[in-house]
């Protein structure tokens, strides 16, 4: 059984992370009226809530 790749569309941003609690932190400065930069650094809680696989200064990328 094939299962098709999930994708999703938005037309006010998207913020995507390896753990959902670093997507929502990225997704809630997006809402309080921040812009793609302010929300790549918050999505860096991902080295607190998933800290097996990155750490501060590690690996970061962004389409901006």
């Amino acid at each position: 059984m094939d299962i098709p790749p999930k994708s999703a569309v938005s037309k006010g941003g998207m913020v995507v992370a390896g753990h959902p609690l670093a997507a929502e932190a990225g997704k809630r400065v997006l809402t309080d009226g921040g812009n793609a930069t302010d929300a790549a650094v918050a999505a860096a809680v991902l080295a607190v809530v998933c800290p097996y696989a990155c750490s501060p200064g590690g690996d970061v990328f962004a389409l901006v």
